[in-house]
Formats: structure tokens, C-alpha cells, sequence
């Protein structure tokens, strides 16, 4: 570990401190008046960075011209100082030490390319004579903010100022965040203490894409009362979270610990012994159970954290804000004691890092602004408790600097209006790193909101889906990965958990798009692809409230009403219901008759159903043509297409093992995504875990390559060649049917300079659905002046089922529900009144070909006793 410099206090004067004086510039007259220089010399805490040895010098702590703005007054989100169009004006600030010192500068500002700025240093006030003129020019382009280094500039004992001007010829408006000033003997050892401590972060950007919920305690239900911060957290059902994440394909999840108030889910004793109660964590602990449980199912974990500021509730109104004792002088004259509020900060985040080790994965702080001036090296060291491994990310605001460069990864926070930045961002085919800007060399992601809001924060708030479609989705995603880009999307969560119905397909058909055997390519029923004859309707909307894929469906009453279309791949699913009025109909492929199916059953309407699969079609273009043949109804729900999808070598479904692997990237030959992995070292192996009917091995053909042993499940298959007379690249040179489901494939090199891997190719195995056949009727009634539910359970099957009735109000389970026989129980409210819901009856049995699942859901009414 290099040398730090001691630690700032109210007596430190060791390595710099500014003036008290209200001091303006003698050369750089502002046709404006000049506010004075912020803060008493004494306490110069806000600008020291102590143990990095760093001073900050903030645009607004400058006496600088009256007429420059701020970039988001009051709170520290940005900081900046703008509305610099002139020569006149000035940035002026008059510091002190006891012993000359040389210093690297750099400034972090944004300008338009090629503007020119000079940084003047004289002795004594800024009335005094010039010691030194450095010339600084920008070259990023406009509105794009930039650390730009500015030299070596030599301080005087004593007092001297520095001013910051523009010069030449001027265009456009220029910003600026601050100066930042390090030792010149200590810059070499602090820039290698970044890069030392700069974490591995390729499982973070070799994941395609994540889930961000800023849901707490904070939230609300859909409709209805609140619940308590205890009852909420109480009754999150973890198991199901993680199903429907597992369903999405998100790699990792990024969940909010703080965000619209500071509360958390969670026995934070820390943050119980700063406010004196624990009104503001919970008994439960809710972030570590959903941490495990993610990570059990290798799905990382991160935590975002607010710091709990309040202007958005009323400034300085709540009691955690109130014992921050954060200056109110900071976000306008940038000078203040901030120790309480990062003292406090070390303490609460040091206990969540341990409490969670290697389950919390990254953090990523918002209001990064609020640290600015502190080690960020310290502060990440305070992050890391638990896991010296973990990533770390501060905020600097969204349209704002990036206001460190010890991020191991970029917040990413609707960067350049949800798109990478051009110049800025990694490069197709790189290693995933920030290559111009503030954050040069940090890992490069990219976070945004794909509903109507970051999450809920109270009863009766809506979710509405963004228009963009999943296929959409999968273009963005494609064009941040091959730049190793990750993509975290924001999802909204009621407090019992629930997603928007749209905003869940959407990702389930994303998860089908990105990966391969997760699923399938599904088709809504209202895709302008889908032909659709005479006497077609749709339903859907609030119409609708059956849970159906996007919450409608399209229906024919008509016998001999018909829809086809045309896909690629090599297979096809129709999603329907089972009805007691819906009937038969004829499925043709390719212009012949394949099946006909009924979609009919009796007792309550069962919805999503796959009532048509046909999954071996030859990999190409079909049309499939359904024509109704009897019932009242033919509904479409969606289809699902079923085809082949590449998963590139950088997926974490693959494991490398043995030596000498490694990855070229850029290589401009065709691969799959640009790059390849490789190894040189005979025996070594590459394994990949998939989902799915088919699987293909893609890699490489050139003379200097050899053989490669090939098994399925452990078991040997084969030996390929890889060896051509040239380069060939996309070869799938192995490939192979298996049973449906989950998978293995091991590729060992046995001869050859190089053994390649480009990726595999995937066909899913298909969703084909057949679930037990119950009816299930709901009552409501008044007993003794409280509310009950009644659920009745018909079983239709020939063979017993067995029954899980769930509401709200509790659980009954029935074993072996013999045939044709009912089971009845009646769940008290324990009130006087009942809100709408659902009841959920799971059913389980096995119908001859092994065991079988399936889900009803009934909405029960209100009712007032």
C-alpha cells in the first residue's frame, strides 16, 4: 500500500487551506458583481480530501462572477457551475500553505471541443503578480464533461490564488464541477492505488442484462390501505420473487435497501442506534433472504442505497435526515462539516456489507455528490466490509460529471437518453471499459426506466408499461453487449409483489429473444404478422381481468374462421384457454393437417393454456393455419416460436477449465458477436449447462487447429475436426437432439495450436402445459358480523389431486381429492368489510404420463358486514 497524507481536521494545515478574505480578480473584471469566496478558512473540510491527498476546489465554493447558474441547486445531485459564455468571467480561489508545493491539476468540466481556458496562479491575493500561466483545451465534444488533466502548477508558501478564465475564441457554454489538485509526488501512487483497487467485474458485464426495483417499504398495493411497514415485509413471498426473476433471464438484481424514505427491510441495528429507535428497520430480514435466495440460483445481487436526503418529502424534515447534521451552507457555497453524515454513513453501510458477504454482489450510491471531496478509495474501502471482492458505483447525476475515477463500474443512470455515448462508451468487440470522459477505464453499463416511474412510493399508483417491445428490448441489449455493456431495467412492484401483467410477458419473451433454452419467441395475439380472416374481435383491457398475456385475447365465433403466419424456426406453440363453451380446431403446417384440438373443459376458465405444440419441424420458414371447428368460441392468446439461438462464449453458463484460456476480441472474421474464447493447452475443457431440445457447438475452422472430444450429460459422443484448409468461421461443426430439458455439453481439446469456442446454438425445448381439470367456486358472506371467503374445489379428473387453496386471509391444503368429489373451506377476513382479490387454487397429480401441475385464479367481490 503507497503512503497516504494524515487525515483533515479543524487544525490541519498541512496542505492547504483557504482564505477568509472576499477577494475578486484584478485581470479578470466581470461586467457581473462577484459573490464571495464560501466558507471561513478555518474549516476548509469540504474541499480536503484527506487520506488520498487530493484537494478539491469546487466551482462553488469559488468567489467567482454573480451571473453563473447552478446545475440542480439546494440538494448536491450535481454541483455544477454554468452559464460561462464570457472572457470576464471568472472562478477565483485564494488558498494557504505553510510550505511550497508542486501539484497535478486537473479540471472537471464540460465545454465544446477545442475551447480554451487559462489557469492563472498568483502570489498573495488575486491582486498580486503572476507566477505561472497554464493554457487548458478541451477535446471532448459538447455537453460531454471531461477530467482533464492541466499540468504540474508549483503553490508558494503562503498565501497565492488561482483563477480559472476563458480565453480565444469562445462558442457555446461552458460548465464547470470543480479543480481537483493532488501532490505531484504522490499523484503516481494514488492513480495505482485506483487501479489496485478497481474489482473484477466480468460476471457483472458478461450478464446481458439485470432488474433494478426501488421497492421498500415505501410502496404501496395496487388499490386499498397500506399496509405496515412490518406486515409488508412479512408477507413478500421470496420463493415466488425468484421464480418470476428466474423467468425474466435477468443475470443479477439490483434492489433499493433506501430510496423514496430511508427505511429498510432489514434488522440494521446501526441505523436503529443513530435515530434511537427502530421505527425505520424492520424484524425481518427480508434484503438477506432475497440475496440468498437469488444467489442460490447463481442470479447476483446489489443493492442500491439513498442517502436518505428529504427535500423530496420537505427538507430536513425527517428525523434520519436530521441527524445526518449535513450543512445546509454545502449545496450552495460548497464548504461544511459533513463528518456526522459520513461517519454515520461508514457505520450503517460497514454493518449491511458484513451482514451480507459474498451475497452482496455491489452497491451502487445515489447522490454521489454528497461524498464529493472525501476519499472515495476510503469510502469503497467502508463499502467492501464482507467482501473485499465487491463492485462499487457512486452517482454522479445523470446529466452531470462523473465524480470519481474509482468506480469500479459506471452508474449509468439514463445515460444519453438510454444508448451508449458515443466516443465515450466501451467500443463493439472491447473489454467492456469506459474509453474517454470522467470515467476512463471503469466499467461501462447503462441503467433506465422501462415503466412510468423508478417504483412505487404509496397506495393507488399505477403501472404502465413503456411501448417498447420486447424485440426492441433484445436490439438495444445486442448493441450494449457487444461492447460487454450490461443493461440493468427498472421494474415497479406493488408491496405484495406483484409486476405490471405487461411489463412481465415482456421480459419472459425478452429471456426467449437473449437466451438460449429459456423459453421461446412469443408472439402477442395482436402482432400486425398474424392474418386473421372474417369475423375476428378482440377483448381485452379492463374488459378482460383474467390474466391473460397482456390482458387480452382475439376470438371468432364463426365455424370456419381461420388466422395463420409465417415463422422461422423450428417449432410453434398456440397459447390459448380452456372454456366450457370453447370447442375444436383443425391445426395445418405447412399446408397440411398435423392435428385437431379442443380447448374445451369443464368448471372455471383456465387461461395461458398450450393447447397446440408441434416442436421437430426442420430448422426454416413454416406457416401454420388454425381453422375453428366447433364451440362458441376460438380464442387466440399469443403463439410461441420455438428456434435455435446462439449463446456467445462470454455467457456464465459456460465454465473454462484446465489452462491457457483466454479471449480475442475485435477479431473482424464473422464470430458470433465478434470475439471468441480460446485455449492453447490440450485437455483443457469449456462445459455449458443449457435448457433444451437441440444443441449445437459453433466454433472456428482453420489448418493450424486440431480435435476436440465432444460429451452430452458426461456421457462421450464423438471427436470433431476443426482443422480447414483456411479460416472458416460460424462452423457448427457438432450438433445433436436431446430429450427436452436440462442439459450438459464438455468440449476437451486433444490436438491442434488452438481449441475455439464462438458459442453454442440452442434450440428450447417447447412449454407444452397439461394440468389437472378442477372447477372452483367462490362465495362471499357475513358470519357473526365478519367477512368470509368460501372456496369450493371440484375435482373432474378420473384419479385424486391434490388441492392448495391460498388467499390473502391464509392457506388450506386437501391430499388426494378423490374423483369427481369436492372439497370446501371458508377463510375468515377477521373484518367487517372485503376488498376485490384474488384466490389461487394449485393442483397437483399425475395423469399417467408422470407427474402434473397446475394453477387456477378466482376474483372474490367486496362485501360489507
Amino acid at each position: 500500500m503507497h503512503r497516504r497524507l494524515p487525515r483533515a481536521g479543524v487544525g490541519f494545515l498541512a496542505l492547504i487551506a483557504l482564505t477568509a478574505s472576499l477577494l475578486t480578480s484584478a485581470n479578470a473584471a466581470s461586467a457581473a458583481s462577484d459573490l464571495p469566496q464560501g466558507g471561513p478558512a478555518e474549516l476548509p473540510l469540504s474541499t480536503v480530501t484527506d487520506v488520498d491527498g487530493q484537494v478539491v476546489l469546487g466551482a462553488n465554493r469559488a468567489a467567482r462572477s454573480s451571473d453563473f447558474t447552478m446545475g440542480a441547486p439546494g440538494w448536491p445531485f450535481d454541483l455544477y457551475m454554468s452559464g460561462w459564455t464570457r472572457a470576464d468571467q471568472h472562478f477565483t480561489w485564494t488558498v494557504t500553505q505553510p510550505a511550497a508545493r508542486t501539484y497535478r491539476v486537473q479540471s472537471l468540466m464540460a465545454a465544446p471541443q477545442g475551447q480554451q481556458f487559462q489557469l492563472t496562479v498568483r502570489s498573495g491575493d488575486a491582486s498580486g503578480p503572476v507566477l505561472s500561466t497554464t493554457p487548458v483545451t478541451t477535446t471532448m465534444a459538447e455537453g460531454r464533461w471531461d477530467r482533464r488533466l492541466i499540468g504540474d502548477v508549483a503553490l508558494p508558501a503562503g498565501t497565492s490564488s488561482i483563477t480559472l478564465t476563458r480565453t480565444g475564441s469562445l462558442s457555446g457554454t461552458a460548465s464547470l464541477k470543480a479543480l481537483e489538485m493532488f501532490p505531484s509526488s504522490e499523484y503516481s501512487a494514488y492513480q495505482a492505488d485506483v487501479a489496485a483497487a478497481r474489482a473484477d467485474t466480468s460476471a457483472f458485464t458478461s450478464t446481458p442484462y439485470g432488474l433494478f426495483f426501488q421497492y421498500g417499504p415505501w410502496g404501496g398495493p395496487r388499490s386499498g390501505t397500506k399496509k405496515s411497514m412490518e406486515q409488508q415485509t412479512n408477507d413478500f413471498d421470496v420463493p415466488a420473487f425468484v421464480e418470476k426473476v428466474k423467468a425474466t433471464g435477468a443475470g443479477y438484481v439490483i434492489w433499493s435497501i433506501s430510496w423514496w424514505t430511508y427505511q429498510m427491510s432489514a434488522p440494521i441495528s446501526s441505523v436503529d442506534a443513530i435515530l434511537g429507535h427502530g421505527d425505520r428497520t424492520t424484524q425481518r430480514d427480508l434484503i438477506g433472504e432475497v440475496a440468498s435466495a437469488l444467489k442460490a440460483d447463481n442470479i447476483g445481487f446489489h443493492l442500491y442505497y439513498h442517502t436518505g436526503q428529504d427535500w423530496h418529502l420537505g427538507a430536513n424534515t425527517t428525523d434520519w435526515w436530521q441527524k445526518q447534521q449535513f450543512p445546509s451552507t454545502y449545496p450552495t457555497r460548497g464548504w461544511g462539516d459533513r463528518a456526522t453524515f459520513i461517519a454515520n454513513w461508514k457505520t450503517v453501510i460497514e454493518e449491511i456489507g458484513t451482514r451480507y458477504g459474498s451475497d452482496l454482489d455491489g452497491w451502487f450510491f445515489d447522490d454521489g455528490n454528497a461524498y464529493y471531496g472525501y476519499s472515495y478509495l476510503d469510502l469503497k474501502q467502508s463499502a467492501r466490509a464482507g467482501n473485499p471482492q465487491r463492485m462499487v458505483s457512486f452517482n454522479g447525476g445523470w446529466n452531470s460529471a462523473q465524480i470519481t475515477n474509482t468506480d469500479d463500474i459506471f452508474f449509468g443512470e439514463i445515460a444519453s437518453n438510454g444508448s451508449p455515448w458515443p466516443g465515450i462508451s466501451a467500443p463493439s468487440g472491447s473489454d467492456g471499459k469506459i474509453i474517454a470522459g470522467p470515467g476512463v477505464g471503469e466499467a461501462d453499463h447503462l441503467m433506465s426506466i422501462t415503466e412510468n416511474n423508478w417504483g412505487i412510493t404509496g397506495s393507488g399508483q399505477q403501472i404502465i408499461t413503456s411501448a417498447e417491445t420486447a424485440p426492441q428490448l433484445r436490439d438495444r441489449i445486442a448493441t450494449m453487449n457487444a461492447r460487454r455493456m450490461p443493461f440493468s431495467m427498472n421494474v415497479m412492484m406493488w408491496e405484495n409483489g406483484a409486476w405490471g401483467n405487461a411489463t412481465q410477458n415482456r421480459f419472459e419473451d425478452l429471456a426467449a429473444l437473449v437466451h438460449g433454452g429459456l423459453g421461446q419467441l412469443r408472439v402477442a395475439d395482436t402482432d400486425q404478422f398474424i392474418t386473421y380472416g372474417a369475423g375476428w374481435s378482440r377483448n381485452g383491457g379492463l374488459a378482460r381481468p383474467f390474466g391473460n398475456y397482456n390482458s387480452d385475447v382475439s376470438y371468432a365465433t364463426a365455424n370456419g374462421a381461420e388466422f395463420s403466419y409465417t415463422f422461422e424456426g423450428t417449432g410453434i406453440e398456440i397459447v390459448s384457454e380452456r372454456h366450457p363453451t370453447y370447442g375444436d380446431m383443425d391445426v395445418y403446417i405447412d399446408g397440411t393437417l398435423v392435428q385437431t384440438v379442443s380447448a374445451y373443459a369443464a368448471g372455471a376458465r383456465q387461461v395461458k393454456q398450450v393447447v397446440f405444440s408441434k416442436r421437430d419441424l426442420a430448422s426454416g420458414t413454416h406457416t401454420i393455419r388454425v381453422v375453428k371447428r366447433s364451440g362458441q368460441y376460438l380464442v387466440l392468446d399469443a403463439l410461441q416460436v420455438l428456434r435455435p439461438t446462439v449463446v456467445n462464449n462470454h455467457s456464465p453458463a459456460i465454465a473454462y477449465a484446465g489452462s491457457g484460456w483466454s479471449t480475442s476480441i475485435n477479431r473482424d472474421f464473422g464470430n458470433h458477436n465478434n470475439d471468441v474464447a480460446y485455449t492453447t493447452v490440450d485437455n483443457s475443457s469449456a462445459t455449458f449447462t443449457f435448457t433444451g431440445s437441440r444443441i449445437g457447438f459453433v466454433t472456428e475452422k482453420e489448418p493450424s487447429y486440431g480435435l476436440i472430444d465432444v460429451y452430452i450429460d458426461g456421457q462421450f459422443q464423438t471427436t470433431v475436426d476443426a482443422r480447414a484448409t483456411s479460416r472458416l468461421a460460424m462452423q457448427e461443426v457438432f450438433s445433436t437432439a436431446v430429450t427436452p430439458g436440462s442439459h450438459t455439453i464438455k468440449l476437451v481439446k486433444k490436438s491442434g495450436s488452438f481449441m475455439l469456442v464462438d458459442g453454442f446454438r440452442v434450440t428450447p425445448s417447447g412449454t407444452e402445459e397439461v394440468s389437472p381439470n378442477v372447477e372452483v367456486t367462490v362465495d362471499e358472506r357475513c358470519i357473526a358480523g365478519k367477512a368470509y371467503v368460501t372456496a369450493r374445489v371440484h375435482n373432474l379428473e378420473a384419479v385424486p389431486v391434490d388441492v392448495a387453496i391460498t388467499t390473502e386471509f391464509g392457506q388450506k391444503q386437501f391430499t388426494a381429492v378423490a374423483a369427481d368429489k369436492n372439497v370446501v373451506h371458508a377463510f375468515n377476513t377477521r373484518a367487517t368489510t372485503l376488498d376485490p382479490g384474488d384466490l389461487t387454487v394449485a393442483t397437483a397429480t399425475d395423469l399417467g404420463a408422470g407427474p402434473v401441475t397446475g394453477e387456477v385464479t378466482v376474483e372474490h367481490a367486496d362485501l360489507t358486514c
